[in-house]
């Protein structure tokens, strides 16, 4: 955790020591570990060191970790659907010159249901003011 926010080189290596250690751990405490030592990563350390256990071929070895490690992975691509879908909308909006306050952009941006981002999507091409994307 001392090494999470600094070089994100250094913060790699010694995550990836500490997850690799970690193995022998029972179930609950190694998911309990793996969870901090993430969470004390920066953000281009956390993804380096996601790419590295990637290219590396680790396998979480626990049941326990690899159904959580899935649940994450789905998780990950649902939020990146949305975010995609949520940027559709406001794109297709100012594309038309449709003025969208700060207040619509966080209501559009914080959306993650799917079928609700695809209505919009719809909508958006139609509508004559942003306002009536949300009737």
């Amino acid at each position: 955790m001392a090494h999470g926010s600094g070089d994100a080189q250094t913060a790699v290596q010694v995550a990836f020591a500490a997850l690799v250690a970690s193995r022998g751990l029972d179930d609950e405490r190694a998911v309990l570990y793996s969870d901090w030592i993430r969470i004390a990563l920066g953000k281009a350390a956390r993804a380096a060191l996601e790419q590295l256990m990637e290219t590396r071929g680790y396998e979480f070895q626990s049941e326990f970790a690899r159904k959580h490690d899935a649940l994450g992975r789905e998780k990950g691509r649902a939020e990146g659907k949305a975010e995609g879908k949520a940027e559709s909308v406001l794109g297709i909006l100012e594309e038309r010159g449709l003025s969208v306050s700060t207040e619509q952009r966080e209501r559009i941006l914080t959306t993650t249901d799917l079928e609700t981002l695809d209505g919009w999507i719809r909508k958006a091409v139609r509508v004559s003011s942003t306002e009536a994307l949300f009737e």
